[in-house]
């Protein structure tokens, strides 16, 4: 987990920015409205359009910012507010994934020793499998602007009782079939459905740039089959991966979601 850092020359006026699109791009915008930015899709060229007075600085994080760092330039970095994660796709490298798993849980010291050396200290602490179940409730409420921003453009109400109904009816369905307490992975999911909502009122909605029907829900669905199947296999949510959530989710929210008994086996 890290922050975004604005990474400047030596006496940059900051007249400019350029940065790398995605979070970044929105973060540095939303800090800079003034600046004149310019996003760059080759991510590794911004030291050399900095160094080269191009551009008066650039947005980077403190997953980079060790290897993009120069003599006399200098830093700013906001408090870590976001995740970066690596995905391994199960569907095209079997058994991969696994072994990955196995890798990165028998050596934490190693891991703690690179972080340190090439990211800054951003790699969190905490088990992996509880980490990874976080995360994957962070990627669903990171949707939630998007859906609203659908919604609004054709001004759907959040409130959809019916999908709701329907989703949780199949949250039953597929506990129960895989050997999980039915009642545990509703009370879950709903309090994911609450949750979300919230998000979407009180986030800013970005363009609508994707469909819910083609594009959203079917990552949405992924994402839950995805929880589904760490909850099986024995993740569960606990403090130690509560600052996934806290970029979307306020305290009382986090401490709700922790109190839930994911461990109960099938009614």
């Amino acid at each position: 987990v890290g922050g975004p850092c604005l990474l400047s020359r030596a006496g940059a006026s900051e007249r400019s920015v350029g940065n790398a699109g995605g979070f970044l791009e929105s973060w540095v915008r939303a800090a800079y409205p003034d600046a004149r930015i310019t996003a760059v899709a080759a991510n590794r060229s911004l030291p050399d359009l900095l160094a080269s007075r191009e551009f008066d600085a650039l947005a980077t994080d403190r997953f980079e910012i060790a290897s993009f760092r120069r003599e006399g330039w200098s830093a700013r970095c906001e408090p870590p507010i976001h995740a970066k994660a690596y995905w391994v796709s199960e569907r095209r490298h079997p058994g991969l994934l696994a072994k990955l798993d196995a890798w990165i849980r028998s050596h934490p010291d190693l891991l703690r020793e690179l972080s340190v050396r090439y990211f800054d200290g951003a790699v969190s602490d905490g088990d992996p499998a509880n980490r990874q179940l976080a995360d994957l409730v962070r990627r669903r409420l990171a949707l939630m602007p998007h859906v609203a921003s659908w919604k609004r453009a054709r001004d759907i109400a959040i409130e959809d009782p019916k999908r709701e109904r329907l989703v949780l009816a199949r949250t039953r369905e597929r506990a129960a079939l895989a050997g999980l307490g039915p009642a545990e992975m509703e009370a879950f999911v709903a309090l994911q459905i609450e949750f979300a909502k919230r998000v979407q009122r009180r986030s800013p909605a970005p363009d609508a740039a994707f469909d819910l029907l083609s594009e959203l829900r079917p990552r949405l669905l992924e994402l839950a089959g995805r929880m589904q199947d760490s909850i099986a296999a024995g993740a569960r949510l606990d403090p130690a991966a509560s600052d996934l959530l806290a970029p979307w989710l306020e305290e009382s929210e986090i401490a709700a979601l922790l109190e839930l008994p994911l461990a109960a086996g099938p009614e």
